[in-house]
């Protein structure tokens, strides 16, 4: 099934179960959201082409009925997924959920066997607003994340980056029970899960890997409203990212003032963090921003456990680094830091990006035998 009929199916199928449970029906923004190129063109859910040589079988799984959310509460949905090739090379999460104080909310995604933990989906986003989530669409490669996106009164997002990457699935087995977490975290409004489902793409075996690691030093001084523009130029990688890393030496006597975006050769960006931190100090002094990070705290930089004077070690982004998938890596990323102002100050010390890329041919040639 194509891509825009498999979302035109879903979205009828999931807001009539919004509808069916109390909700309200889907509602689009008053004016478009522009936050660069889309990925693919409108009405279709964005995929990733597999790396060169590769076979990419794609596979819908879904839940249907609909689970109460109550004051203060937490239900929690499973779907078996089986049947499918053991290596995740694209995951997209739909999620069908009526509320009437969509910011009560916190929903996660985890993965079978919590691998890399649970995957933060959405946690206190959408404000006071009604059913901001009665059908979303939670995909990397979408145009905007959902700590990013204001929400006006009737306006109900699609396609959202989700708080924490769905990219942290990549290259995991999908095969199991997968589970979708619901928390109410306030009282007096209410909602319920009215369907979620999964749109995995698969391949049989692990592509062959190819990475580079593009360092720079800059040692440039931070100061009140500063905007600061840093390039690596990535030459000699394979055509097909996979997927990115960032690690930043960037101290700072107030690491909430600061807003860190990456773009990547083709104009795409995507939000490292944006005014997170409060008033704590170098917390990105050695942060490494990574999909499926590994350490002490697994999950978003906006949730994330902040310590006064330590680093966060290893972090997913506010947007995410699988937003770049599919691109050609090759030519200048650029690393742009903005100070809000106030009384902080820090230094740009360096910076260093990890490109993945992978191909297939060699996997899937015949083995002959003499």
């Amino acid at each position: 099934m194509n891509a825009s009929r498999r979302l035109s199916q879903w979205i009828a199928i999931l807001a009539g179960l919004a509808l069916a449970f109390g909700g309200q029906p889907l509602m689009t923004a008053a004016t478009p959201v522009t936050a660069g190129p889309p990925l693919v063109p409108a009405g279709e859910v964005p995929y990733v082409p597999p790396p060169p040589g590769c076979v990419a079988t794609t596979q819908f799984f879904h839940h249907d009925g609909t689970e109460l959310i109550t004051d203060d509460s937490t239900i929690t949905s499973t779907l078996t997924v089986g049947g499918i090739s053991p290596y995740i090379w694209n995951l997209t999460a739909y999620t069908a959920i009526s509320h009437t104080y969509s910011s009560d909310l916190r929903v996660f995604l985890i993965g079978p066997n919590e691998f890399g933990t649970r995957n933060t989906l959405t946690t206190n986003n959408g404000g006071s607003n009604d059913d901001v989530f009665a059908f979303t669409i939670w995909t990397d490669l979408a145009l905007l994340g959902v700590t990013e996106m204001s929400f006006p009164v009737g306006y109900s997002p699609v396609f959202l980056i989700p708080e924490g990457a769905v990219g942290k699935h990549f290259h995991h087995d999908p095969n199991g029970d997968w589970s979708l977490v619901v928390q109410d975290a306030a009282a007096q409004d209410t909602g319920s899960l009215n369907g979620w489902a999964l749109d995995i793409a698969t391949l049989p075996f692990q592509p062959i890997g190819d990475s580079q690691f593009p360092s720079k030093a800059v040692n440039q001084p931070i100061t009140n409203t500063d905007i600061i523009t840093s390039s690596i130029v990535v030459s000699g990688a394979g055509t097909r990212l996979d997927n990115i890393t960032a690690n930043l030496v960037i101290p700072h006597t107030r690491s909430g003032e600061l807003t860190i975006t990456l773009w990547a050769p083709t104009g795409l960006t995507t939000t490292l963090t944006s005014g997170n931190g409060f008033t704590l100090t170098n917390l990105y002094n050695g942060v490494t921003f990574t999909d499926d990070p590994v350490g002490p705290f697994m999950g978003p930089v906006t949730d994330a456990a902040y310590a006064d004077g330590v680093s966060l070690g290893q972090v997913q982004p506010e947007g995410a680094m699988r937003h770049f998938a599919g691109i050609n890596p090759n030519g200048p990323w650029r690393l742009v830091i903005k100070d809000s102002g106030g009384t902080g100050t820090g230094t740009f010390v360096s910076w260093q990006l990890g490109v993945y890329t992978s191909h297939c041919e060699a996997l899937y040639l015949p083995t002959v035998s003499r």
